[in-house]
């Protein structure tokens, strides 16, 4: 579990069940294709460890041991976890509470990993969304640059703040309710659905709006100077009946 929480959601720790002599005691694995990165044989102390690497038999398993051992490893393929010595003796006394301790530190570093991602997702399609609203309304006239700077910062933000919440309460539900899995696995994908269509819907609103309001433009000056025209050729006719 330390493990995990330290390397993040794009790869999977696995405690596989012993196939063999010199089995891996884990097994890191890539999320996406599945496969296996890196095999690790554990050791208590500092002593194994160092026959283990010496012996050769564990292959290309790293060999790990606890940090904080009063006698330290000699040599030097021998790699110390993040786990220190007492709190592998306080989790062999209450495995349990070790158990409950680390899953809730797993689930804060998801919620937060969730978030952090969704922060980034959220301010790139605020970005692209408000930037293609008001650069399209520069080009219209309506605005000014510096403006457009400032919209598209403030957009940015709150698309990150949203992207944030979301992804992490997305990631909190299951984490901590785990009953909701099941729902939360059916209805991923048509949410994923929904909002493709809505972010797609968006920039044609936009892209319609923009070619409404420069349709209504032209129409706007063809008017004015019909209107300029025979205002123009009024004045010239009730000069000329005067006169």
């Amino acid at each position: 579990m330390d493990q995990q929480i330290n390397l993040g959601g794009r790869y999977k720790v696995e405690v596989p069940g012993t196939n063999g002599k010199n089995s891996p005691d884990i097994q890191i694995k890539s999320r996406p294709s599945g496969n296996v990165i890196q095999e690790q044989q554990l050791k208590l102390n500092s002593r194994p460890a160092d026959n283990a690497v010496k012996s050769g038999a564990y292959g290309k398993q790293e060999i790990r041991t606890p940090k904080g051992q009063t006698q330290k490893p000699t040599n030097a393929k021998v790699k110390e976890s993040n786990v220190s010595t007492s709190e592998v003796s306080k989790g062999a006394k209450n495995p349990n509470q070790a158990t409950s301790n680390y899953q809730f530190k797993a689930a804060m570093a998801e919620i937060s990993n969730a978030a952090a991602i969704g922060a980034v997702t959220g301010a790139v399609a605020a970005t692209l969304i408000s930037g293609l609203e008001h650069f399209l309304a520069v080009e219209r006239g309506e605005i000014e640059i510096d403006e457009v700077i400032s919209a598209v910062f403030l957009d940015a933000i709150q698309g990150a703040a949203i992207g944030a919440v979301s992804s992490g309460l997305f990631t909190a539900v299951p984490a901590f309710i785990p009953a909701f899995i099941p729902v939360l696995n059916v209805i991923s994908v048509p949410l994923i659905a929904v909002g493709a269509f809505q972010l797609v819907n968006q920039v044609g609103q936009i892209l319609d709006h923009h070619a409404f309001a420069k349709r209504n433009a032209l129409l706007e000056e063809v008017h004015r100077q019909d209107t300029q025209f025979f205002e123009s050729f009024d004045k010239q006719v009730m000069e000329y009946l005067y006169s």
